[in-house]
C-alpha cells in the first residue's frame, strides 16, 4: 500500500544520477535482510521498507531503513530510520527530501538578527562511520559531496564571542544549512582541486579553490573522527573561502563546485 508511491516519489526525487538495483520481495524476514542482498549487489546504499508489526498504534504504516555501505554483520546502530510513511502520518512525497537541479530553494530569512551572512563550503557526505580514522584511509568512508550554504546570523555570533559564550545560537536555526543533491565520490573528479565560488544576484561574493582549505579533507575527516564516532550519512561543512557578507530578502544566492550541481538559495 504505501512502498510502491514512496518509491515512485524517491525515484522521481532521486532522478538520473542514482542507478537501481533490481527490488528484491522478501518475506517473514529482518532489517539485517538488506545487508547481505547490498553487498552481493556491490551497492552503496540499501533501503529496506518494511510493514509495521500488528498491534501498533498505527499497523499500516511503513517504516524505512537505509545502510550505507550494507555487508554482512552490520548493526542497527549503523542504520538511518524513517517511521510511520502513510497518508495519515508520513506522505511518501514527504518521506523524502527533493533537491531539484537549478530550481531555488526558499530560506525564510531567520529571526533575532539583522545580519544574516552566507557561506559557500563543500559539503562532504559520510558513506562509512568509524572513529579514529587514519587520513589515508578516508576516502573509503565516504559517499560523497555536494555545495552546501553556512548561513550565519553575525551579530548573535559576535555578541556571543564578545561575552565569552558558546555561540552556537548563531549557526544552528531552522534552515541554516541549505545542501544541495549529494554527488557520489565515484562521479567527481578531484574534488580536491575544484573551484568553488559564490554569487548573489549574479554579482560574485566568494571564489576559491578546495585544495586552499587550512584543513585538507582527509585531515579535517581524521580529527573529526578522534572527537567523536562518525556515523553513517553523517555531513560535514568543511570551511568557507573570504568575502562572506550579508544577505536580505529578496537575494538569489547561487553556490557552486566543480563537477558537483550547483544550489541556488532565495532569501525570503
Amino acid at each position: 500500500r504505501q512502498a510502491v508511491p514512496l518509491l515512485a516519489a524517491l525515484q522521481a526525487a532521486l532522478g538520473p544520477t542514482w542507478r537501481w538495483a533490481p527490488v528484491a520481495v522478501v518475506q517473514q524476514a529482518r532489517v539485517a535482510i538488506g545487508d547481505p542482498i547490498g553487498h552481493a549487489l556491490g551497492a552503496r546504499l540499501v533501503v529496506v521498507l518494511i510493514g509495521e508489526r500488528p498491534g501498533l498504534s498505527s499497523p499500516d504504516s511503513l517504516g524505512i531503513y537505509l545502510t550505507w555501505a550494507p555487508r554482512p554483520g552490520r548493526s542497527d546502530a549503523e542504520r538511518n530510520c524513517i517511521s510511520n510513511v502513510r497518508p495519515e502520518g508520513l506522505p511518501p512525497a514527504d518521506a523524502v527530501l527533493p533537491a531539484e537541479l537549478d530550481q531555488p530553494v526558499a530560506m525564510p530569512y531567520p529571526t533575532l538578527t539583522h545580519n544574516l551572512h552566507h557561506e559557500v563550503e563543500l559539503v562532504v557526505a559520510m558513506g562509512v562511520g568509524g572513529s579514529n580514522i587514519a587520513a589515508a584511509d578516508v576516502a573509503h568512508h565516504i559517499f560523497g559531496y555536494a555545495v552546501g550554504l553556512d548561513m550565519t546570523r553575525r551579530d548573535l555570533q559576535t555578541d556571543m564571542k564578545k561575552q565569552g559564550r558558546p555561540w552556537c545560537i548563531g549557526k544552528g536555526f531552522d534552515y541554516s544549512a541549505p545542501i544541495g543533491p549529494i554527488m557520489p565520490a565515484a562521479q567527481v573528479a578531484d574534488i580536491a582541486q575544484a573551484e568553488i565560488a559564490l554569487q548573489v544576484d549574479g554579482q560574485q561574493r566568494q571564489h576559491s579553490q578546495v585544495s586552499r582549505l587550512i584543513w585538507s579533507i582527509a585531515e579535517t575527516i581524521e580529527q573529526l573522527s578522534q572527537a567523536w564516532t562518525l556515523q553513517p550519512g553523517d555531513l560535514i561543512f568543511t570551511g568557507t573561502p573570504a568575502g562572506v557578507s550579508a544577505v536580505v530578502p529578496g537575494n538569489i544566492l547561487v553556490g557552486s563546485i566543480t563537477g558537483l550541481p550547483t544550489l541556488t538559495v532565495r532569501i525570503q
